[in-house]
């Protein structure tokens, strides 16, 4: 699809994303029943996550945060389920009269690169009144040119290029103003470098509210990147526990045997599959389970079947949907 915009319900990474984070919480699940949690966050006018977390997981609580009241309205309307409660205000103002009475799991799912700063105090705002066992998903902007708004920069030198990194930085750091750790530097400032930045910061803010003061800690489950328009994505998700129970919460959910699980908070897992036709997926999963990337690969090659002019990033793209096939979905057209 081209533009610069893609529908929040059809964007195929983000549904990836989506279903993954679901697959968690039904691991989650098998070691602290989550029917009866809330389910807070973001659901624009289609409310699709509050759809799916009702229905796979029972869970009747659920809260649904808005500002803007154009888009409340709308939501009024096309409410899926009488039991989402529709809340017209800001996540910060819904985090400062929050005060949980059973547990919860909550998705900040920010997209403004501007307000990054505000986005992490949030975080740590709401780490600050969550019980052992809450989980958080945090959606972050990571788009390295977001944060100067240099899309049509092209730096024609070495040194152009490391006033450039070196411009994000200054704006990154002035943006998060005392929760940035010494690890992020300029050099990182890149599509690949600032989701590992933003990770970091993660992890240190969530240290700043946590360590020390309590017996928890902010679990790191997984952090994926993905982009379905000009936008690249970050999202961490991770779990309240006593630093004891570490070792036992791994075990009793299966995350050391499972593929999405973050191990490396400065590898975050990257999510970009092909836009394929029925066709093309057809094949593909008629292969499928393979770690075979060259047979697959193969195969569409006889028929011509290439993702990209470039046949590295071809590959790429055929790795990263072979990786993530079970959670892909394919949009279509319906008469209703």
């Amino acid at each position: 699809m081209s533009g610069a915009w893609v529908p929040y319900h059809l964007r195929w990474n983000k549904s990836i994303d989506r279903s993954i984070f679901i697959e968690f919480l039904t691991k989650l699940n098998a070691y602290q029943p989550v029917q009866n949690y809330s389910y807070i966050g973001f659901g624009a006018v289609h409310m699709e996550d509050f759809k799916i977390v009702h229905s796979l997981l029972g869970i009747n609580d659920l809260k649904c945060l808005e500002q803007d009241t154009y888009i409340h309205k709308r939501q009024k309307f096309n409410r899926p389920l009488a039991c989402i409660e529709l809340c017209n205000q800001s996540s910060g103002e819904f985090i400062s009269d929050f005060f949980p009475e059973r547990n919860s799991i909550v998705w900040l799912d920010y997209a403004d690169p501007r307000q990054i700063g505000t986005q992490i105090r949030e975080f740590q705002a709401l780490l600050s009144k969550l019980q052992v066992y809450d989980v958080v998903k945090i959606t972050l902007n990571a788009n390295p040119n977001a944060l100067v708004n240099q899309t049509e920069v092209r730096p024609r030198t070495t040194i152009d290029k490391e006033k450039m990194y070196q411009d994000r930085f200054n704006k990154l750091k002035s943006r998060m103003s005392g929760i940035m750790p010494q690890t992020i530097n300029a050099d990182m400032m890149t599509n690949t470098g600032l989701p590992i930045a933003i990770n970091q910061i993660i992890e240190y803010s969530s240290k700043q509210i946590l360590d020390g003061k309590t017996n928890r800690r902010f679990f790191p489950v997984n952090s994926f990147v993905y982009a379905d328009s000009n936008h690249q994505m970050l999202t961490f998700t991770g779990v309240i526990l006593e630093h004891n129970q570490e070792d036992s919460f791994i075990e009793r959910t299966g995350l050391n045997n499972w593929e999405y699980f973050l191990r490396d908070i400065n590898e975050p897992h990257k999510i970009d599959i092909p836009d394929l036709t029925l066709r093309e997926r057809m094949e593909i999963d008629s292969l499928l389970p393979c770690d075979d990337l060259e047979r697959i690969s193969s195969r569409l090659l006889t028929s011509n079947v290439q993702f990209d002019e470039n046949k590295e990033k071809s590959m790429s793209k055929l790795e990263s949907y072979m990786k993530y096939y079970r959670h892909s979905p394919f949009f279509t057209k319906i008469s209703v």
